[in-house]
């Protein structure tokens, strides 16, 4: 990665070309000096608009910066998106997992995006302001809508971790449990694994999710990809939750959700990210493959209608 960086960088770009294209280090929030991003933009002509693309990378758990993946973020950008890509604060300040979080922030979200608008509706007569429940609410949950996310359109996950006590299993038969810090991350219990484990934020919600037509409405599109010869996170991470969300929801609106996944034969861990990145040995055996699949999920909808 960071010989792509390199060669990009300061060979095929220059600083000049690299200015024009890239706005760095912009600050997203006052909590911590790490937390700013940098946006890539594809060339446009006056009015044309491109997809965003917010791109959270991963990182063992407590590592990476966004200047790993520049290479990466600007092979997106020559394909017309405007890439957004933010450092963030790791382990022991927070935790780098990028599909994982990603997952985890967007399902919670959803979730509780959900149950306010139920409680809204079932609390809401004619009140006034001043005692209106949504502003003055105590139990804990957002109050405005302004709280949530904006409307998230699609989720692209990567070789993500969605159960943690799954994961363990598998870093322990690999002897890694104890140099891994994802335990640690996750609090060392198992009430603390399951509660940052994407896939049990579906099974403790199931019923919301079978019975909740907002949710449907709310929910990201979402496309799985994983590699079968990804030994670092096995493919099964991707296909089991993939699974279950096909078990949650109602048979007769399961065609209204676009869930996907994409399997590759002989993709590891890594290639999903490296695959886009310049190289001295050519174009990946996945990138023109990995390519389309990513293009045809984020033009659906514009192609659709």
């Amino acid at each position: 990665m960071i010989l792509a960086f390199v060669r990009w960088r300061y060979w095929t770009l220059g600083h000049k070309e690299f200015d024009r294209i890239v706005n760095r280090n912009i600050s997203y929030h006052p909590a911590d000096p790490l937390c700013t991003l940098d946006v890539y933009r594809p060339y446009l002509n006056e009015g044309q608009t491109a997809p965003i693309i917010v791109f959270i990378y991963g990182g063992s758990w407590a590592s990476g910066s966004k200047y790993m993946y520049s290479a990466f973020a600007n092979t997106l950008r020559d394909m017309g998106y405007i890439v957004i890509v933010p450092d963030y604060r790791k382990y022991p300040l927070g935790h780098s997992a990028g599909a994982h979080l990603a997952s985890q922030i967007v399902l919670e979200d959803l979730v509780e995006k959900v149950m306010f608008s139920d409680r809204t509706r079932a609390h809401r007569p004619a009140v006034n302001e001043k005692h209106d429940p949504v502003k003055q609410g105590s139990d804990g949950y957002p109050k405005h809508s302004n709280d949530f996310l904006p409307q998230v359109e699609g989720l692209i996950l990567l070789s993500g971790v969605y159960n943690i006590e799954m994961h363990l299993q598998h870093e322990t038969y690999r002897g890694l449990e104890k140099i891994s810090c994802m335990a640690r991350v996750m609090g060392s219990t198992v009430e603390g694994y399951q509660r940052n484990s994407p896939i049990h934020i579906i099974s403790n919600h199931s019923t919301l999710f079978a019975s909740s037509s907002e949710l449907l409405d709310f929910a990201p599109r979402i496309l799985f990809v994983h590699g079968e010869k990804d030994n670092i996170v096995p493919m099964e991470q991707s296909v089991e939750i993939y699974n279950m969300l096909g078990e949650v929801l109602p048979p007769d609106r399961r065609d209204e959700v676009d869930i996907r996944m994409r399997l590759y034969k002989r993709m590891n861990h890594s290639q999903c990210i490296t695959s886009f990145m310049p190289s001295f040995f050519g174009k990946d055996r996945v990138y023109e493959s990995l390519t389309r699949d990513l293009q045809e999920f984020i033009h659906m909808p514009a192609e659709e209608g």
